[in-house]
C-alpha cells in the first residue's frame, strides 16, 4: 500500500522472489542502501532508527501463522487435525505470543513508532494511510495521480 500511496520503492528482509515478480521492485534493496522508504520485518532490526509498526491481534496472528505453517503457505489452511494436535498448538501459541510481545516492546521502548492496527486499516485506510505517510514525512499532494516506482 505504501510503494503505490507513495511511488517510492519498499523492502522487506525475507527477500520474497514472488513479491519481486509481482511488482515490488525494491524487495531485493539492501535495507541500509536508502532506496527503500520502509523496510518489511518480522523480526527485531538493530539498526533501525524508527518504525511503522502494524499490530494485529495476537489471537488472529497467531492463527495466520499457524496456518501458513501447517496449510502450505500464505494462502493454507491448517487442517483440523492439525489443531487437535495440543502439543503442536499449544506450543505454537506460547512460542508465538511471546515472540509477538518482544517484537512490539523492542520496537516501542527503544525508539520513534507509529503504531498502526491491521483492524483499523480495513475500516479507515484512508485516514491510516495518512497517518503513516505523515509519520514518514510524505507529501503526496505535488505527485503525480499514478507516481512510475521511483528509489526513495
Amino acid at each position: 500500500m505504501i510503494e503505490r500511496a507513495t511511488g517510492y520503492y519498499t523492502g522487506a528482509v525475507g527477500n520474497d522472489g514472488s513479491l519481486y515478480r509481482g511488482g515490488f521492485l525494491g524487495e531485493f534493496e539492501d535495507p541500509d542502501n536508502g532506496t527503500t522508504i520502509l523496510v518489511k520485518t518480522h523480526r527485531p532490526i538493530n539498526r533501525a532508527t524508527a518504525a511503522v509498526l502494524l499490530i494485529r491481534n495476537p489471537y488472529n496472528a497467531i492463527l495466520a501463522e499457524f496456518n501458513r505453517n501447517h496449510g502450505g503457505g500464505h494462502t493454507g489452511h491448517a487442517s483440523r487435525e492439525d489443531f487437535y494436535d495440543r502439543e503442536v498448538w499449544y506450543a505454537k501459541v506460547l512460542d508465538q505470543g511471546k515472540r509477538w510481545k518482544m517484537l512490539y516492546n523492542r520496537y516501542i521502548r527503544s525508539m520513534p513508532a507509529h503504531v498502526i492496527y491491521f483492524e483499523e486499516i480495513k475500516q479507515n485506510l484512508k485516514g491510516t494511510m495518512e497517518s503513516i505517510l505523515e509519520f514518514l514525512h510524505v507529501d503526496i499532494e505535488n505527485f503525480d495521480e499514478v507516481s512510475p516506482l521511483r528509489p526513495h
